[in-house]
């Protein structure tokens, strides 16, 4: 996607509305049918961009294979009265390759700002209920494109990285043994991840040193380098997650330990900005690198 975090205009706020009324009335299909909750929830759309259909797994079925679940296509009646909308976003078939890979990313955004608002309205549970249910926007076949999508979607923790190593269609990151070994020698400055986005990497490693000179933070890190540039007295609200070694900060929006879908998409924003001129308008003075760290940094 460009260089600018994502908003949608007003025509594609209208199909967002649309399209999460739809799932609702597929989900209360769901529920008028079986008492089980489900583990999967996947909005899916074609290669060739074809207006999306909801598939759903349940406990006990194989989570990533929706083609095998019981409902695979989950009311499809009401995503159907959408064909004629969605299809006023163009014609796929007239794009170049390079213009195709953008209208896909447009369209998964669209797919997943509209699971996003039902999540707000508490449609997949809260609380300790919410981590039981995975949240994706996908394509048949499957393609990377998806991966950034279900990271903004979905809290941290082992439901999330299950996916990661089973079902992403990217490379995974591999621990970093230097950031591994800094971890185990200063356990007792440990600290909970204060974003959503930095607990989902230190599920894999607790921090990175890249080759370009990319450093994110790990729990055992994150505390000394925030108080070494004073970043809650010059961008109060913000955390510093990793610099690029040569005085530019990475900084996210200090959005806490609880995962909160009323915060995305902006709470996975991470910007750039010189460490010697922190202010409090990061967003207005940074530059905006990415709102999926996880997969900046795969790409890296």
């Amino acid at each position: 996607m460009s260089g600018t975090a994502w908003n949608p205009s007003p025509t594609e706020q209208q199909l967002i509305d649309a399209l999460a009324e739809a799932v609702r009335e597929a989900l209360l299909r769901l529920r008028e049918e079986t008492d089980e909750s489900p583990q999967t929830v996947a909005l899916v759309t074609t290669g060739d961009l074809l207006r999306p259909y909801l598939s759903v797994t349940l406990p006990g079925e194989d989570p990533w294979n929706f083609a095998d679940a019981r409902y695979a296509i989950l009311g499809d009646e009401h995503l159907a009265k959408l064909t004629e909308q969605w299809d006023l976003l163009g014609d796929p078939s007239e794009l170049g390759l390079a213009d195709l890979d953008g209208e896909l990313d447009r369209r998964l955004r669209l797919m997943e700002q509209a699971l996003r608002d039902l999540d707000c309205a508490g449609a997949f549970g809260r609380g300790e209920a919410r981590r039981h249910v995975l949240l994706l926007t996908e394509t048949m076949p499957p393609d990377p494109a998806t991966s950034g999508s279900t990271r903004r979607l979905n809290p941290a923790g082992d439901l999330l990285q299950c996916w990661i190593q089973q079902a992403c269609e990217e490379p995974g990151l591999s621990l970093d043994l230097v950031a591994a070994e800094e971890l185990s020698e200063t356990p007792d400055q440990v600290l909970p991840a204060p974003t959503n986005a930095l607990a989902q990497l230190w599920g894999t490693s607790p921090g990175l040193y890249l080759a370009d000179g990319t450093t994110i933070y790990g729990p055992h890190s994150l505390a000394e380098r925030n108080a070494t540039f004073e970043v809650a007295e010059y961008a109060p609200g913000w955390v510093l997650i990793g610099d690029d070694s040569g005085g530019i900060g990475y900084l996210m929006r200090a959005g806490g330990t609880i995962f909160d879908p009323t915060l995305e998409p902006r709470a996975s924003d991470v910007y750039a900005l010189d460490l010697g001129a922190l202010e409090e308008d990061v967003a207005g003075v940074g530059d905006w690198v990415t709102d999926d760290l996880y997969g900046w940094l795969v790409r890296r």
